[in-house]
């Protein structure tokens, strides 16, 4: 019976307790706030996301007693929206802040369901920061509403009372005036005392508030009605906000805000008999370059990222003391402990506050501290300053070359201007990969050597990437990568690495043998290809999002990017390389293709490179700009075609039959035309029994004729004319380097070049002989030259290679200019007349 009456005692006692507990939480609704009736929740069912939508939001702040009132309305649609919308949670930090519900009500048709009194209100700790190292005591509020149906309108309001005591009673409040779903109303209500001053700052519009009297308070008002959704693009600039933003803020210049900074980072406190034995370690190194990066590499790596920010502490940096003997701290605590150490050595460090998204936009934002979420640490040593972020771990360098991120704006505490500074970061931002393919045969197998170089961040990013990994994971991570590009390959040496920690700059090397470098999976039979692409680039370049045809937004540019990749490879034989260069650039980024062949070592080099110029694309020139970098994601992929039934034939011969056949044709009609002429009609023996000494211009004409000859011998006998492998890979229309044109052009040059050889060797002998036809079959010479060469330059241009159009040009150049020399000293001058007429 006794253990009955107990049991039945704490059943009562518990709900006591919990009664008692909530009615710690709800109250009435305060006095000072003005009602606002529910707009009609119609609405298009566009503006709904996951099955439910705000149609009013109302916001009134009581400014002297520091009480925040909201009431939110919203409408459930579906089933995910009865699912996701059923509870609601209330988040405050009860250090400072008191949280009171004032009413939850279902609205159903006609009815109205009052669901305060029965609320099963639970209080939670659930440290959402705790995932970035922070924690920050802040309380939830959560509550499950019972019987919550589709079409239910869920109308509910609260107060938050009391401010953060660390910004000392000065007011700040913000909210937007559109939203990524329309909004039925959006209302704001502030009551401040007369005496009071707040500036309000409107961002994308201007909107300014009522003013009015309320009971002995100034009141400021804002109604806005059916405003319209705006749905951002994705990928847009981390900064970039295209909402509505109201701000109201009591301060009116940067210069409180520095002062409210010094106040907060004041070093003021006794250090620890530990804390001076560290700072007479850094006093023992030699210099005050290394002292600075002594000292930031002990609180980077040695003092561990978390914050603990109750209360106050949310902005006010702990103690340096208890930070070095805790070894932990968030960015505030490190830089105060980066301040005290670098003071104690003689120099300036004085804190930053930063925004580590929006950046350079705070400039366009209210006077506030709220502008600000992180805080790095500057440095003066010898007139120079010097930005560093203490909570990034793994940072080597020297001052010149340690890297920054591009906060690029910020407020100096202490600074006596006080205005909002953009500051430089370090340029290192660059790396380089160098790929060396050694190719043994046409047949499949390969060798490869990868060496990547890394400079500044990415330096640091794989210095910390190397340290959470064995050395077995990344050399699986990274042979995996090349598997994925050529299927078979087998690692034939460990990692080399090597870490430059003065110049910042972090180096890994790998080998590897391929089974198999080519590829079947071509559009054509019988043709394989080995396929090279610059994936280095191509990383950076994805990282962009081209995912949308057209856009109404600015789209981010992970800048500065910096990426080199060169791929040396080593043919087995002799290929038909283009080695005209590609490039690509426009205002927001630079893109080069440099291509180099020797053809007597069969060594290809590919060097790409891409470089961003600015930080953002604009809407206006997305287009243009999509279709610029899709361009350049296709160019970087370089393939060389191997055609494996001609590989077959070309294994019986090398040699071309039929051009060899032709020339052997065309030169015995050239030999028998050359022995008719020279007995029939073009020799005539001069009328002097002694003939006369050949000098002067006859003797570089003599010279001229003679070398080009030689020339074409060369060319004849080392040429492609007579390669087998080269005709084949131009005229089997299997080939993917097929050109239709080939076959017929490279015929025409092969005759022309064949009766310019005879030509000149025949032209030779009646020069010696001092024939009186001379004079005229050297200008038919040359002007049949010129014209060939013209018309050779065309037609190569057009459809075969662009580069050896640029030497046939450059040949009938100086063929012009041979032209005008010679032409008129064998038509008119007396040396001529002398020799072959008289």
């Amino acid at each position: 019976m006794n253990t009955k009456l107990t049991c039945l005692f704490l059943f009562f006692a518990l709900i006591c307790i919990r009664l008692g507990a909530q009615k710690n939480y709800i109250a009435a609704k305060p006095s000072w706030v003005k009602e606002v009736q529910l707009p009609d929740e119609k609405m298009d069912t566009k503006a709904m996301s996951d099955g439910y939508y705000y149609f009013m939001n109302d916001y009134q702040v009581h400014v002297p007693s520091k009480h925040y009132y909201s009431h939110f309305a919203y409408k459930i649609y579906n089933a995910n929206g009865v699912e996701s919308a059923s509870s609601l949670l209330f988040n405050y930090n009860p250090a400072y802040e008191k949280i009171k519900i004032h009413s939850v009500k279902i609205r159903r048709g006609q009815d109205c369901i009052d669901k305060t009194k029965t609320l099963d209100l639970k209080v939670l700790q659930r440290e959402t920061n705790l995932e970035k190292n922070m924690y920050d005591e802040r309380l939830t509020l959560s509550t499950v509403l019972e019987d919550v149906r589709q079409g239910d309108v869920v109308e509910y309001d609260y107060s938050i009372i009391g401010d953060n005591p660390i910004f000392d009673n000065k007011f700040y409040f913000s909210f937007y005036g559109n939203y990524s779903t329309s909004c039925k109303l959006i209302h704001c209500r502030i009551l401040k005392p007369h005496t009071q001053t707040l500036y309000v700052t409107s961002q994308n519009s201007k909107r300014d508030p009522i003013y009015s009297n309320e009971s002995g308070l100034e009141c400021m008002t804002w109604e806005l009605k059916d405003t319209k959704a705006y749905v951002m693009d994705p990928s847009a600039p981390h900064e970039y906000d295209p909402y509505e933003l109201i701000e109201i803020s009591e301060y009116d210049d940067w210069k409180d805000v520095a002062k409210w900074a010094e106040k907060v980072f004041a070093l003021q406190f006794a250090p620890s008999k530990e804390l001076k034995e560290k700072v007479k370690e850094f006093q023992a190194i030699e210099s005050k370059d290394k002292q600075v990066m002594a000292v930031l590499h002990f609180v980077q790596n040695e003092i561990r990222y978390f914050g603990v920010e109750i209360g106050v502490n949310s902005h006010k940096p702990r103690n340096p003391n208890d930070v070095f003997r805790t070894r932990y701290g968030d960015c505030k605590d490190k830089v105060q402990l980066v301040r005290y150490f670098l003071s104690e050595l003689g120099m300036l460090a004085r804190p930053v506050l930063v925004h580590s998204v929006n950046r350079s936009e705070i400039t366009k934002r209210a006077v506030s501290p709220h502008q600000f979420d992180h805080v790095i640490v500057e440095v003066t040593p010898k007139g120079w300053h010097y930005y560093f972020d203490a909570t990034i771990n793994f940072q080597e360098g020297n001052l010149q070359n340690y890297y920054t991120p591009n906060y690029r704006t910020g407020l100096v505490s202490g600074d006596s201007s006080a205005a909002i500074i953009g500051f430089m970061y370090t340029r290192n931002f660059d790396a380089k990969l160098r790929e060396h393919y050694i190719i043994h045969s046409t047949k499949g197998d390969a060798t490869l050597t990868a060496k990547s170089f890394y400079h500044g961040w990415t330096a640091d990013h794989n210095r910390n990437l190397f340290s959470n990994k064995s050395n077995y994971e990344i050399a699986e991570d990274y042979s995996n990568y090349y598997k994925k590009m050529f299927g078979k390959v087998e690692s034939t040496e460990d990692l080399v690495i090597k870490d430059s920690k003065e110049n910042n700059i972090f180096t890994v090397a790998e080998t590897y043998r391929i089974k198999n470098i080519w590829n079947d999976s071509t559009s054509r039979q019988g043709v394989v290809a080995a396929i090279f692409p610059a994936h280095f680039l191509l990383e950076e370049i994805n990282k962009i999002d081209l995912s949308l045809e057209k856009r109404k937004d600015p789209l981010f540019l992970p800048h500065p990017t910096w990426v080199q990749h060169i791929i040396d490879i080593d043919l087995p034989e002799s290929w038909d390389i283009n080695t005209e260069p590609v490039s690509r650039e426009n205002a927001y980024f630079t893109y080069i293709k440099e291509i180099t062949y020797i053809k007597s070592t069969h060594k290809l080099t590919l060097n790409f490179q891409f470089k961003t110029r600015q930080t953002e694309v604009p809407a206006a020139v997305y287009e243009d700009f999509r279709t610029d970098l899709q361009f350049v994601q296709d160019d970087i992929y370089y393939s060389l075609y191997f055609n494996k039934g001609i590989g077959k034939e070309l294994a019986s011969s090398s040699f071309n039959a039929i051009t060899f056949g032709t020339f052997l044709f065309v030169a015995q009609l050239l030999i028998l035309l050359m022995i008719f002429l020279y007995r029939k009609a073009f020799f005539k023996p001069a009328q002097e029994e002694v003939p006369r000494v050949l000098g002067g211009m006859l003797v570089p004409a003599m010279v001229l004729l003679g070398a080009y000859a030689v020339w074409l011998v060369y060319c004849f006998v080392g040429g492609e004319y007579f390669s087998k492998a080269i005709w084949l890979t131009y005229t089997d229309e299997t080939s993917l380097n097929y050109v239709k044109a080939y076959a017929p052009i490279r015929m025409f040059q092969l005759i022309m070049n064949e009766v310019f050889l005879f030509y000149s060797v025949f032209l030779f002998i009646l020069i010696v002989k001092q024939s009186h036809l001379v004079p005229k079959l050297v200008v038919a010479y040359i002007v049949i030259f010129i014209f060939y060469n013209i018309f050779d330059s065309i037609v190569v241009f057009v459809y075969i290679d662009r580069t050896e159009a640029l030497w046939d040009g450059l040949r009938t150049l100086v063929s012009m200019m041979a032209g005008g020399i010679f032409i008129p000293f064998f038509l008119t001058s007396e040396r001529a007349k002398e020799t072959f007429i008289r």
